[in-house]
């Protein structure tokens, strides 16, 4: 079943995704910038055909059929157009790549100096080579590696310097609990506001 656990966490992920920049094209209607509207736009087309694909999945497993093919659609990088002078180093950790692309897009073109990483695994030499202000972790990542929890205490004990914000598809307080008691400085359940999350930054 873990394959079944990994594509609803895949569509959760996906339906944030959604989510966020749905509110952000919302924003955009009200300023009137239609190049970055137009942005959004192709941004949530492309979340909609991923969460197509995750269901069309899930459905070949439970479903089996000689006509169902299990396909995976290409990831394509996002780019909004949002711009400060804060400056800070920061590390997202996601192993959905649509999703931390996307936060990483979006930080990066607030000023940010962003950094990115599919699992904790590969987050670990990262923070050995490089000091970053913050860490921004998903919870639920590789089931066979190491979780957003345990990365966020490693942190917190090796590199107390840095901060860490966690988000999580699981919204139940003790999942809450379980991240600020590892050392989180702040918890987003998903899907995420993302006016949240760069308040909480900039």
């Amino acid at each position: 079943m873990l394959a079944v656990r990994k594509l609803v966490h895949d569509g959760n992920n996906t339906l944030s995704l959604i989510t966020v920049t749905s509110r952000i094209a919302l924003d955009e209607l009200k300023t009137g910038d239609p190049e970055t509207l137009k942005e959004d736009l192709e941004t949530i087309v492309k979340a909609g055909e991923q969460l197509t694909a995750t269901l069309a999945n899930i459905r070949a497993i439970f479903v089996p059929s000689s006509k169902t093919t299990v396909f995976t659609p290409p990831v394509a990088p996002i780019n909004l157009d949002r711009k400060t002078t804060a400056v800070k180093n920061v590390l997202v950790v996601d192993d959905d790549p649509i999703l931390r692309t996307f936060l990483a897009g979006v930080l990066t073109k607030r000023g940010l100096t962003v950094t990115q990483a599919g699992n904790a695994e590969a987050a670990i030499p990262l923070l050995a080579n490089g000091r970053f202000d913050l860490i921004i972790t998903d919870v639920d990542m590789d089931p066979a590696g190491m979780n957003g929890l345990e990365l966020t205490e490693l942190i917190t004990r090796t590199y107390p310097q840095s901060k860490v914000f966690v988000m999580s598809g699981d919204c139940a307080a003790e999942r809450e609990r379980a991240a600020r008691e590892n050392g989180a400085e702040r918890f987003f359940p998903k899907p995420f506001i993302i006016s949240d999350i760069l308040k909480a930054i900039l």
